[in-house]
């Protein structure tokens, strides 16, 4: 293992990145019934790697951090701790998985911060395209064979995985938030909706991303993708999510000289999405 974050793809498939080689590692996970008669071992090496962009010459990735919720469960088997009372649960294998990449000067006089975006889905069809037996050197598949028709580049506001739950992204941003929405149907649904509710929907202005020369190439990610404003009502500090609240720590617009933590709620809808006030703590 290279760096600390590690994604579960499935519930044999382990990702790990390796910031030294360039390249996130993919492991197998041989279930537990294996290990019974004493004579499996884990897998020491990947059996699919996939090639990151190019770096220009005189920078390094110092530190890939990754998070993909929620995690996938033992044969697909629906959620245990999921009450009969919520009416929908993200589906595990749609989800986005997020890195959080660290680019540096080897002179240590520039830092560059950026987010990787592609869903858990993409990436196990990868894998299952591109297996290799254990026993053979693992194939390191090139960034330009896998990545820019399925991955979303962005800026990193702070350098670490944002809070993320199923295909959402959620930011603060000059203590406004900001929902990215990276389901396919979603997008589709808003983007021909007219009306008035919805709040404010950005596409990518194009699929190019401008890296500040932190890579050797032009860095291309197609994954469609809007981004919405959620209206001010609380000058949010930070913010936590558990896949159904927001947890605001800030200043309420509703309640003068107020500080103290704030819930939101979301509700599903069938074109759109609704942030509210559910409760104050």
């Amino acid at each position: 293992m290279s760096d600390p974050g590690l994604v579960f793809l499935s519930e044999e498939l382990l990702l790990n990145p390796s910031s030294s080689y360039c390249v996130l590692n993919i492991y197998s996970i041989l279930p537990a019934t294996a290990f019974e008669n004493g004579t499996a071992a884990p897998s020491e090496h990947p059996i699919c790697s996939l090639g990151l962009p190019p770096l220009r010459n005189g920078n390094y990735i110092s530190i890939i951090d990754c998070k993909c919720s929620p995690n996938p469960t033992a044969q697909d088997a629906f959620p245990r701790h999921v009450p009969d009372s919520m009416p929908f649960i993200e589906d595990p294998k749609q989800a986005i998985v997020v890195f959080a990449i660290t680019v540096r000067r080897n002179d240590a006089s520039k830092e560059w911060n950026f987010l990787m975006v592609v869903h858990r889905r993409a990436l196990l069809d990868l894998v299952h395209e591109n297996i290799t037996d254990n026993s053979s050197r693992p194939r390191v598949i090139p960034w330009n064979k896998w990545g820019p028709s399925i991955v979303r580049w962005l800026p990193s506001l702070h350098g670490a995985p944002p809070p993320s739950w199923g295909q959402r992204i959620f930011e603060l941003d000059n203590h406004t938030l900001h929902v990215l929405n990276f389901n396919p149907k979603e997008i589709e649904s808003l983007l021909a909706s007219k009306s008035s509710y919805i709040p404010i929907v950005q596409k990518p202005r194009s699929n190019i991303f401008p890296h500040e020369g932190a890579f050797k190439d032009v860095l291309i990610g197609r994954l469609p993708c809007i981004r919405q404003q959620v209206r001010k009502e609380v000058e949010a500090d930070s913010a936590w999510f558990d896949g159904v609240r927001l947890l605001f720590e800030g200043v309420s617009h509703l309640i003068p000289d107020s500080h103290f933590p704030l819930t939101y709620q979301i509700f599903r809808l069938p074109k759109t999405q609704r942030v509210n006030i559910a409760s104050q703590l």
